[in-house]
């Protein structure tokens, strides 16, 4: 009977280590989206802080850049420039 709860114990804690891998990386790669980066960068250029601005300006268009995403790219040179 112990063996039973050791073992559904530690399958339990397997999955949950597997489900906490794949939010972690799932939340890093939603914030690296260029939507977001850019109305970031939006909001920094608004409030007068031009070099943050341009730095999220950057990313999304190296991101979008290396994922063949045209529209997001054009759109962070649109804000670029």
């Amino acid at each position: 009977m112990e063996m039973i709860f050791l073992i559904s114990g530690a399958l339990f804690l397997a999955y949950a280590g597997m489900l906490m891998l794949y939010y972690n990386i799932y939340s890093k790669e939603k914030k690296n989206r260029p939507p977001k980066l850019i109305s970031k960068g939006v909001i920094s250029l608004r409030r007068g802080v031009y070099e943050k601005a341009y730095a999220y300006f950057k990313i999304a268009y190296e991101y979008s850049e290396k994922n063949n995403d045209y529209h997001n790219m054009a759109e962070a040179l649109y804000h670029i420039g």
